[in-house]
């Protein structure tokens, strides 16, 4: 009988300062409702995948995506705090719906001046799929495409 090691390595979408979800400044995030994951308070405009995957959703308003790996495990990466109130201003898609991306890949260009102008926060937020536990394992500053943690 064949084992799989059922544990994913979950990489930084941005260069920035990580964050445990219940640091977000969001109930839903920060209590966990939405789901398992980490964020990045970014440092610079590019946001890249956190996983390999291939891009199942885009959201209307631009500010999340979603991405499904190959063992079918889901994940969103969710651009800011209350951005789905800029309608897509400010996001620029680098992907579309079913391309097969790496970790890495860029999947959003993001100007945090507009966020800023608009007085919303610039998390870039990583959820896992239901069921999914996130194992946070670095603290402070990352680079992007830094391993972060493991999801299993």
């Amino acid at each position: 009988m064949k084992f799989f090691n059922h544990k994913k390595k979950i990489y930084s979408p941005c260069s920035g300062q990580v964050k445990k979800l219940s640091q977000v400044n969001d109930a839903v995030f920060s209590k966990g409702l939405a789901g398992e994951g980490f964020a990045v308070l970014p440092e610079g405009n590019i946001v890249a995948s956190p996983v390999d995957g291939t891009v199942a959703m885009i959201f209307p308003t631009k500010h999340a995506i979603g991405l499904t790996d190959a063992d079918g495990k889901d994940y969103i990466v969710h651009i800011g705090i209350d951005t789905v109130s800029l309608k897509g201003q400010g996001f620029e898609v680098l992907v579309t719906e079913g391309q097969k991306v790496k970790a890495g890949s860029p999947l959003v260009r993001v100007n945090l001046s507009v966020l800023e102008e608009n007085h919303l926060e610039s998390d870039i937020i990583i959820l896992l799929g239901s069921g999914s536990k996130m194992n946070l394992t670095v603290s402070g500053k990352v680079m992007s495409g830094q391993e972060v943690g493991t999801c299993e």
